[in-house]
């Protein structure tokens, strides 16, 4: 009789490898918390009865599944052995397979935004003018600012590269999402409102005009009268007017316009403006004899 066997003498290989995202940042690698330590044995004859790992020198545990690395906080030195099916061992200890895991980064960006131009807080609201813009900022010292998306109330969202401004009068709210470059996020929300609607003016003459020219129905004063402005507005409550005579130089409005000179004609500009920057511009033309 004859009797055909193999002889095997040969420890398995074991490899690892780090499933998910990392990412470089200089001479350091991250990685996130959902990428997974996965282990794989090779045996060429007998075939692979178990593997075991160690992490930083600790007791070694059966490996059974990937192992996820949110449990592990900064770097971490990995060794590993595997046992085949004639219980051939390949080494443990100081000679086995080792190496650092990338760091990792678990945690999202931190989130802010400023506003650049007017801005004012009434009731508990914060508003804006036309002319505001909103700046979005994301941070993170680990692995890094991927990139940052938001949306406007219910629009789609939109991948932020600059300030921009809003468009649409009333109260608003902006979602952002911030992304590092393995994949994990922040998020923020914050409300403010858009107030596009300038002072409206008033003018009022201190007489009557006794007559108009008939050309163009221009109204004629006599030469002590009095010119009052004044401006409301729908939010704010601190207006600002200036006025200019014969497209002179602006004046602020401290007090009744007078001393006009008798024959002559006048174009008073007239613009008032809020505290969010919004403003409105009249004229009144107007003779004086």
């Amino acid at each position: 009789q004859s009797h055909h066997f193999t002889v095997d003498k040969t420890p398995p290989i074991v490899v690892e490898e780090i499933a998910g995202n990392t990412y470089m940042v200089g001479n350091v690698e991250y990685s996130s918390g959902r990428s997974q330590l996965r282990i794989v044995a090779i045996d060429n004859r007998a075939g692979i009865k178990d593997i075991f790992y160690s992490l930083n020198n600790g007791e070694y545990i059966r490996y059974e599944k990937p192992v996820t690395l949110s449990d592990i906080v900064g770097a971490v030195k990995v060794k590993t052995y595997a046992v085949d099916n004639v219980n051939n061992h390949s080494q443990s200890g100081a000679n086995t397979e080792s190496f650092v895991m990338p760091t990792i980064d678990i945690t999202g960006p931190t989130i802010s935004y400023q506003l650049l131009g007017s801005q004012l807080t009434l009731r508990d609201t914060l508003w804006i003018g036309q002319s505001t813009l909103v700046k979005l900022n994301a941070a993170d010292k680990e692995s890094g600012v991927n990139r940052i998306t938001y949306n406007i109330d219910k629009s789609g969202s939109m991948d932020y590269s600059s300030p921009f401004s809003l468009t649409e009068p009333g109260y608003h709210e902006i979602k952002c999402t911030a992304f590092d470059n393995v994949d994990n996020l922040n998020f923020m929300s914050f409300k403010l409102g858009l107030d596009s609607k300038a002072p409206k003016i008033y003018t009022n003459f201190s007489v009557e005009p006794f007559k108009e020219l008939p050309v163009g129905n221009v109204p004629v004063y006599p030469a002590s009268v009095k010119l009052y402005l004044a401006a409301t507005d729908n939010l704010t409550g601190g207006v600002s007017i200036k006025y200019s005579v014969n497209e002179g130089k602006p004046t602020d409005y401290t007090k009744p316009v007078e001393n006009f000179k008798p024959g002559n004609s006048y174009t008073l500009t007239i613009t008032a403006s809020d505290e969010l920057g919004n403003s409105a511009t009249e004229t009144t033309v107007f003779r004086v004899e």
